[in-house]
């Protein structure tokens, strides 16, 4: 994708918006300079964290730029946040209701009105930028919420849910655990192992005696299959390796779930409260334990 060279917010040449890229154009014309992108560049993502500021997202006064000799009332002070520098891109911002509301009161204009105001500064600029949030459910998590006006100006909500089925959870499992490695060191992983792992995980969401308010995610396959062959790495056995122990499988499970009566007050709906009863250590390990044998598989 074609920018003007130098340019903070990837403006485009034949309509440049920034001061910086329409001040460029409007001297060099047709000599102006040019750069080139790539699509990776066009993606930027962020973590919403209590302590992230309008600076970070939008922008703010760059003292050094003032110090430069420049007027307040210059646009060219505008440090622009990572939001602008996506112009023309996608921006995804992960953990949204961790980020502050009045943060979040910050960037209705800039997704609505494409209004960047910054210290008194009031600069439209008509981004085309793609912003995309991620968010857990509100029932899932006490740490935040979405304000209803930023709700309001996201076209689409899309609600995901964990694998229905065993095969499907085998596959996202198989593909974002981390290889093992080791020069010399082959580790196969048979089939009725990865059944067991999945399984393991589609019985804890079914089970009556994990809360399943905070749910059972795919990180525990993940995390379990991980185990599983690090587990057959160890083993003093010859350069190929067969991981068929499920005895990794209890570690990575046991802070994967949470027992719901652990969780529950008197009322038994997972609410938190005075009368919430103190966590037994001992339990989770039976509860995973319990699960462990429950899956009867044939080796093939």
């Amino acid at each position: 994708m074609p920018i003007v060279g130098g340019s903070e917010i990837n403006d485009d040449p034949f309509e440049p918006i920034s001061r910086y890229a329409i001040d460029l154009v409007d001297e060099q014309g047709d000599d102006t300079p040019i750069e080139w992108i790539g699509r990776e560049r066009r993606y930027a993502e962020k973590l919403a964290t209590p302590d992230t500021t309008i600076a970070d997202l939008i922008g703010e006064v760059d003292p050094i730029k003032v110090a430069e000799g420049r007027y307040l009332s210059d646009e060219l002070t505008i440090h622009y946040g990572m939001i602008p520098r996506t112009n023309r891109g996608i921006f995804a911002m992960n953990e949204l209701p961790d980020l502050a509301e009045r943060i979040q009161v910050g960037l209705l204009n800039i997704m609505e009105e494409r209004d960047v105001q910054i210290r008194g500064y009031r600069v439209r600029l008509p981004l085309d930028v793609y912003v995309v949030a991620s968010a857990n459910p509100e029932d899932y998590t006490n740490r935040g919420r979405i304000i209803t006006p930023l709700k309001d100006r996201y076209g689409s909500q899309i609600r995901t849910h964990y694998p229905e089925t065993i095969e499907l959870e085998m596959e996202i499992m198989s593909q974002e655990a981390l290889p093992a490695v080791t020069d010399g060191v082959e580790v196969i992983v048979p089939q009725y192992m990865r059944e067991i792992i999945a399984e393991i995980t589609h019985l804890a969401r079914r089970s009556h005696d994990i809360s399943q308010r905070s749910g059972v995610s795919v990180r525990m396959s993940i995390a379990n299959f991980e185990n599983v062959v690090a587990n057959a790495l160890e083993a003093r056995d010859p350069p190929q390796r067969k991981a068929g122990s499920a005895a990794r499988l209890r570690p990575a499970g046991r802070d994967r779930v949470d027992d719901r009566q652990d969780r529950a007050g008197d009322d038994g709906r997972g609410a938190r409260g005075p009368h919430r009863r103190e966590a037994d250590p001992g339990r989770d390990h039976r509860d995973v334990q319990s699960l462990l044998l429950r899956p009867r598989f044939r080796p093939t």
